[in-house]
């Protein structure tokens, strides 16, 4: 069983999409979303123990409906405000691309080679998307 065991640190897990595995742990995003509740909606589990490691959430976002991908000691996190990346260990925030827009609910992220294969909004009246490859390697 999943336990919450960082204070302050709200885990509910609203609708939990695919996850990855690595060095032993879950990582995965769920549908919450930036609120005066404090739910996070990125996480990483121990997968061994269940235990909660680390979970965040990025300012004023939205639901996520996407998948991270996670590569060269990097985790991608593809969403409405931009391109995410993270430490994997610590959860800590490397830097964001804000000029993405990616819009996981159109299809689940791909890591092939060096690229992540992923869906990414031209137009954010009518939502209309296109596959792109973003370069993720070193």
């Amino acid at each position: 069983m999943f336990t919450d065991d960082l204070p302050n640190h709200k885990w509910y897990d609203g609708r939990p999409l695919q996850a990855v595995f690595s060095n032993g742990k879950i990582y995965y995003t769920s549908n919450n979303f930036d609120s005066p509740l404090g739910y996070r909606n990125i996480q990483c589990i121990d997968a061994a123990t269940g235990k909660l490691v680390w979970n965040t959430i990025t300012k004023n976002s939205e639901s996520l409906h996407t998948n991270p991908v996670i590569t060269h000691k990097r985790l991608y996190v593809s969403q409405y405000y931009g391109l995410f990346v993270f430490e994997p260990e610590s959860g800590k925030l490397i830097g964001v691309d804000r000029s993405f827009c990616g819009a996981g609910f159109l299809g689940r992220n791909i890591l092939y080679n060096d690229y992540m294969i992923c869906v990414q909004i031209d137009d954010s009246d009518t939502g209309g998307g296109r596959m792109v490859a973003v370069y993720v390697g070193k």
